[in-house]
């Protein structure tokens, strides 16, 4: 009988090859994993931080925010490892939890914290993978900067961030609201082509739109994870809690289904003032 290795049609990979192959079906299960433990969101309702006094920054990630504030036109000051800029909002950084891995790979969790002008705490979870802490690290704040990072710029400090969010009227409840939307942020960990599906936005914009949201300044993520043909995570948050209406929502979509892992997530600021 032929050996199969002998087959002309047989292309044997070089140990690079596999290595970097292995290192992406490992990416892949820890992100799912990731993924099902936390959605990358706070922690529970009872647990989740309600005022700045609660939390503090950390002298990994602060000075990052504080570099790419002022990057982007927000000068900043710095109390402790809290950033204050001129319009008097403070905000930090910090890594709050490190999971446990497999050998050559790191899986954190971000969490950015916002100080509105009533006192409430806007708090933007990521994750974070890499091969090293540092590189989970810069994975969370390209993540942060991809979905989060423009939406916050817009709607807190007027930077014009046109080409990474949309800003759009909604609404709401019979109210008509401003509404900031950043950019679908996508994550796949393969080379394989993947076109995110965008017919689930405009369904979860109906549910809110049809929602008794209060008056005021919200925020919202939705996030849905999936790996191997089924789901990993679905999340939808207002204001740092479980929006269980709309998380229903999200769930009864119809996600396509595929083996790698793959997750959207859209992040957007709701406020008064939409044009009439």
């Amino acid at each position: 009988m032929e050996s199969q290795l002998s087959r002309p049609a047989d292309r044997r990979r070089s140990p690079t090859e596999i290595e970097t192959h292995l290192f992406r079906k490992l990416r892949n299960i820890v992100a799912a994993l990731l993924a099902s433990l936390t959605g990358c969101q706070p922690p529970a309702v009872n647990q989740v931080p309600t005022s700045a006094t609660q939390v503090s920054g950390d002298s990994i990630v602060a000075p990052i925010l504080k570099d790419l504030l002022e990057h982007h036109g927000v000068p900043t000051d710095a109390d402790e490892n809290w950033l204050i800029a001129e319009n008097g909002m403070r905000m930090t950084g910090a890594v709050v939890k490190e999971y446990p891995s497999p050998k050559g790979t790191a899986s954190i969790q971000l969490d950015f914290y916002f100080e509105l002008e009533d006192g409430r705490l806007l708090i933007e979870s990521v994750g974070g993978l890499g091969a090293t802490k540092a590189d989970a690290v810069k994975d969370g704040i390209q993540n942060f900067t991809g979905g989060s990072f423009h939406v916050l710029l817009s709607s807190f400090f007027n930077v014009n961030a046109d080409d990474q969010i949309e800003i759009e009227n909604w609404d709401i409840a019979g109210t008509s609201r401003r509404v900031t939307i950043g950019g679908m942020n996508v994550r796949t960990f393969t080379d394989a082509p993947f076109d995110p599906p965008t017919h689930w936005f405009p369904i979860v914009q109906n549910a809110i739109e049809n929602t008794n949201l209060p008056r005021g300044t919200h925020w919202f993520r939705c996030y849905y994870a999936q790996f191997d043909n089924k789901p990993s995570a679905v999340e939808v948050l207002l204001d740092n809690n479980d929006w269980q209406p709309i998380i229903k929502t999200m769930s009864d979509i119809d996600w396509p289904a595929k083996d790698d892992f793959y997750s959207v997530r859209v992040f957007g600021v709701i406020q008064d003032g939409g044009e009439p």
